[in-house]
């Protein structure tokens, strides 16, 4: 059985620890950090493509900010919501600042490579680096739905509440998703075009 300083606190001992942190208590902070910090690591990861690197970054960069801003915390949300939007946030920036360079380099690559390494067998491995890579091709909002609701299995009601949209909009985005990965993995399985369906 774990220990309970493995697992967050809930309720009334979440509460009083967001209080703690609120009140400047830097043990309360080290606590967060160590309940928090494995699980906004693992989306930070994935909301980069994987790129443990720029998570390990974002998480320190979020983190900062957290304990920045700590004063600011209002109880209208939870601890954790309010983490993880600090850490979507945090990501979302450095996102943007990646893609100043990385539209050049896509169009030179789509030139030069049209449909680069479409022969690789269907295994295991290969799967996975297909469905991360096509996670990595969709667009930040749409990617932030798909890591939340499937990587991080969040209800959708608590995806929209950390993204501030509405219920019907996270599913909109979430069937866009859908429909665009299963595109994306039909070709990367099928590059002659055969239509199995």
């Amino acid at each position: 059985m774990a220990e309970p300083t493995d697992a967050a606190p809930a309720g009334d001992a979440e509460i009083a620890l967001a209080r703690r942190f609120a009140a400047g208590d830097d043990a309360a902070f080290e606590r967060i950090v160590s309940l928090h910090g494995p699980r906004l690591g693992k989306m930070a990861a994935r909301l980069l493509g994987w790129n443990a690197a720029d998570a390990q970054d974002a998480l320190q960069e979020a983190f900062v900010n957290a304990y920045l801003h700590r004063r600011g915390f209002l109880s209208e949300s939870s601890l954790d919501t309010w983490l993880t939007r600090i850490v979507i946030n945090v990501c979302r920036g450095i996102h943007r600042r990646r893609t100043v360079g990385l539209k050049a380099l896509q169009s030179l690559f789509q030139r030069s490579a049209p449909g680069a390494d479409q022969a690789s067998a269907v295994d295991a491995a290969a799967a996975g680096e297909a469905v991360r890579a096509a996670v990595r091709r969709l667009p930040r909002a749409v990617r932030e739905i798909v890591v939340l609701y499937y990587l991080e299995e969040m209800p959708l009601a608590h995806v929209a509440e950390i993204l501030r949209i509405s219920e019907s909009a996270a599913n909109v985005r979430l069937h866009r998703a859908r429909l665009q990965l299963k595109q994306w993995l039909a070709e990367d399985f099928n590059p002659r075009g055969f239509d199995h369906e």
